[in-house]
């Protein structure tokens, strides 16, 4: 049976290509949902009014993941369509709130639950000549720039070149065409291999799946490194 945390036998200095999901992944997932949590439920404590965008939250959320496995086209746009639609609101308004909770907010958090082990080998690696990119549900650019990590290139799902969520190839198919790296020196590092396990398995590339916490994250990676 495989294993569906490290499906790699190799070393992750033997890759040319090194691409990092983001959110769980760069930093630990379990204390930022405790955490956003508490801000959600405060922050509406005291704006009962604001309760309906909460639900968008949520509805947005929920359609996200359920399409998560499909290759509709133009989903990336479409979802805050249906999510607007639910809820005779514009979709403008579904960014702005997505946004708001999904990127601002846990900006303020994602450097204390960063994993330190992770993004200094990351680092190294890239000293050593390895690439590295980080490609996400969401934009990056100023989440990466929060941990200090220097890359190669960072990309989203929504990009206007790929359009596509996980585990759609399509994502893997514009970075290694921009990287000019092929397939079997990809190594993806993600923390759910119902997105970045069969991500990578549609791209006939190599993955490591993160453990959620702390101490067993670090000797899976122990043994790649």
């Amino acid at each position: 049976m495989k294993n569906i945390h490290i499906y790699t036998h190799r070393k992750l200095k033997d890759y040319s290509l090194i691409v990092a999901d983001m959110d769980g992944t760069l930093y630990f997932d379990t204390p930022m949902r405790i955490i956003m949590c508490i801000e959600l439920f405060f922050y509406h404590l005291f704006h009962p009014w604001k309760i309906k965008d909460l639900l968008i939250l949520i509805t947005f959320r929920n359609i996200r993941e359920g399409a998560s496995i499909t290759d509709e086209e133009d989903f990336c746009s479409a979802q805050y369509d249906i999510t607007a639609l639910k809820f005779s609101v514009e979709p403008e308004y579904v960014r702005t709130i997505v946004h708001k909770w999904v990127h601002d907010i846990p900006m303020k958090w994602m450097y204390l639950f960063r994993d330190k082990k992770l993004i200094q080998s990351l680092a190294q690696l890239r000293e050593d000549g390895i690439k590295i990119v980080v490609f996400s549900d969401y934009p990056v650019k100023e989440k990466v720039a929060r941990f200090g990590l220097e890359i190669d290139g960072s990309y989203s799902t929504s990009d206007t070149e790929i359009n596509m969520l996980k585990p759609n190839r399509k994502g893997l198919d514009v970075i290694s065409e921009t990287m000019s790296v092929p397939c079997e020196e990809i190594l993806v590092i993600g923390d759910r291999y119902e997105k970045d396990g069969r991500l990578a398995e549609n791209f006939n590339s190599d993955y490591i799946i993160l453990k959620k916490t702390s101490l067993p994250r670090r000797i899976q990676l122990t043994k790649i490194i």
